[in-house]
């Protein structure tokens, strides 16, 4: 829940807290006391679109209120509980960050920074960045060298060469099948605003560029959404709702499901 004033100062509910700041990029601070007045409007905003509370998995309000970043490109968080805390990886030479919520290690011989993030190798000379990625080949040795008993062992299958990624691969090429219920599937999509299609270019087709879930329009009568690999249609151009899905058998879809790999 964002909420502006007419002057420009901004109030955000999240985690249980509400805070303020005069800019998204500038600091945000927890509001000790919050008016009854913006109470009012953000219980009125939530009656045409339900906010994301942000709580933890329990759904309880954190102790502390929980520091506000803002990211306007492709970021990934990564938080530790406390300052980082290094131990030594079992095998090899490396340093893990035990106190992290992802697999960042450092590497002695150069003091580099890496941290997995999707399968995917990033390095940095230090932890606030600029951060690069790094191609699985160009690795340090000591990657390959974890111990499949040590608690980072689950990165090995990240790392090109090792018994787990070569797994990893094989079992990514087995197919595997779900079954969808086109009585009980349902997808709702929600927008931001009236729908807004634009044209893809070099195609004919147009897509939502308002909403989190990919809707492609064929034509006039012909609508398109999927969503956890299933493929939902619509014959007028949809508002915001629940759609049915297209399924190319009268009761079952199988997909195939591929599993990322370095």
């Amino acid at each position: 829940m964002l909420l502006r004033e007419p002057g420009g100062e901004l109030y955000l509910q999240a985690a249980g807290y509400w805070y303020r700041s005069e800019s998204a990029g500038g600091a945000w601070e927890v509001m000790a006391t919050v008016p009854k007045a913006l109470q009012a409007a953000a219980t009125k905003a939530a009656e045409s679109s339900k906010p994301d509370a942000m709580l933890p998995a329990d759904g309880k309000r954190p102790a502390r209120g929980p520091d506000i970043v803002l990211a306007t490109r492709p970021t990934e968080l990564v938080v530790t509980n406390g300052a980082p805390q290094m131990k030594p990886v079992g095998g090899g030479g490396l340093l893990t960050m035990a106190n992290a919520d992802h697999a960042v290690l450092v590497d002695p011989a150069s003091n580099d920074y890496y941290v997995l993030v999707s399968g995917r190798w990033f390095r940095a000379t230090m932890l606030p960045g600029p951060w690069q990625y790094v191609p699985g080949s160009e690795l340090p040795a000591d990657f390959a060298k974890i111990s499949p008993s040590d608690p980072k062992a689950n990165v090995l299958v990240s790392v090109p060469g090792t018994p787990q990624a070569k797994e990893a691969a094989i079992a990514a090429t087995i197919p595997q099948t779900a079954t969808v219920s086109r009585a009980k599937a349902v997808l709702t999509v929600a927008y931001d605003g009236a729908p807004r299609f634009v044209p893809i270019t070099g195609t004919s087709l147009s897509y939502a560029v308002n909403t989190g879930t990919p809707v492609i329009e064929v034509d006039s009568s012909h609508y398109y959404a999927v969503a956890n690999g299933v493929w939902f249609s619509a014959p007028t151009r949809p508002a915001p709702g629940t759609w049915r899905p297209r399924c190319p058998r009268p009761s079952t879809r199988s997909r195939r499901a591929r599993r990322s790999t370095t």
